[in-house]
């Protein structure tokens, strides 16, 4: 009896799931048509990855599973799932969900995708994980991801100018105030931005104001202080390569900076 009400809330969830997939892509192919936006294919690409993998990020909890108190986890206890197993289940729910209507179709979801559906506040023995170095390995994407809003902080003025210049009835709007000027603050601008991430970790030689007030700093393999071109080149494919980076970085993979230029970011407080 209580399988089956986790089946019947897991199908629930999954059609919020998707409820709020295609609610969020409809909204935004309306406000980009109503204000001209030019990169809503971008903006739709992304939510729809995130879509795909949220449930990594989440432990294998989603929008949906939140509202009915349920989650799912690894077959095999404790281990480990590769994103992949994920992204396979989230196509296969959009079959799976047809059993509404389909009392006849049969699919064991669980078994082709290596999980299993539990209430929220279920719990397993993590005797095998090293809870000190899970605990430090999170704490420190925390304090990257802290010290990044930081820095994007202090640049959101220039960030508000770039999209305006992306929106047309903004660009528009600038454009007749600004004449002739427009065409050099617009350029000005973006290049500006891009010079401001790419040398950002140089405030303080290996910091940038985020990672100083976090607590973090960017280092050589043997933790040694990195070279300004070590540091320049690092920052420069994490902006060329920013969607690639930021997978990695949620699924704890080395980035691709990290490996070309030999440096990582590691915590003053550990380290």
């Amino acid at each position: 009896m209580e399988l089956h009400k986790l089946r019947r809330k897991y199908i629930l969830s999954v059609i919020i799931d998707f409820s709020i997939l295609m609610i969020t892509i409809y909204s935004i192919i309306t406000i980009s048509e109503n204000v001209g936006f030019q990169y809503e294919k971008y903006l739709i690409l992304m939510v729809f990855i995130i879509f795909l993998i949220h449930e990594k990020m989440l432990n294998g909890i989603s929008f949906g599973k939140l509202v009915f108190a349920i989650r799912i986890i690894p077959l095999q206890g404790s281990g480990k799932v590769s994103v992949v197993s994920y992204i396979v289940r989230r196509f296969l729910e959009i079959i799976y969900t047809w059993k509404i209507f389909i009392w006849r179709f049969h699919m064991n979801i669980d078994e082709i995708t290596n999980f299993r559906i539990v209430s929220r506040n279920f719990k397993y023995d993590k005797q095998n994980i090293s809870n000190e170095t899970e605990s430090n390995i999170i704490d420190i994407r925390l304090k990257r991801i802290k010290a990044l809003l930081i820095d994007l902080g202090t640049i959101s003025w220039l960030l508000i100018i770039v999209i305006f210049f992306n929106v047309n009835v903004a660009r528009d709007v600038i454009y007749v105030f600004l004449g002739k000027y427009a065409v050099f603050v617009e350029y000005f601008s973006r290049v500006l931005l891009i010079a401001c991430f790419v040398l950002k970790d140089m405030v303080y030689r290996n910091q940038s104001i985020g990672k100083k007030k976090t607590k973090i700093v960017i280092l050589d393999v043997k933790k040694n202080m990195p070279s300004k071109m070590q540091i320049f080149l690092r920052n420069a494919i994490l902006l060329g390569l920013f969607p690639i980076e930021i997978v990695l970085f949620i699924f704890k993979k080395r980035q691709i900076a990290t490996l070309i230029t030999f440096t990582d970011v590691f915590d003053l407080e550990i380290d």
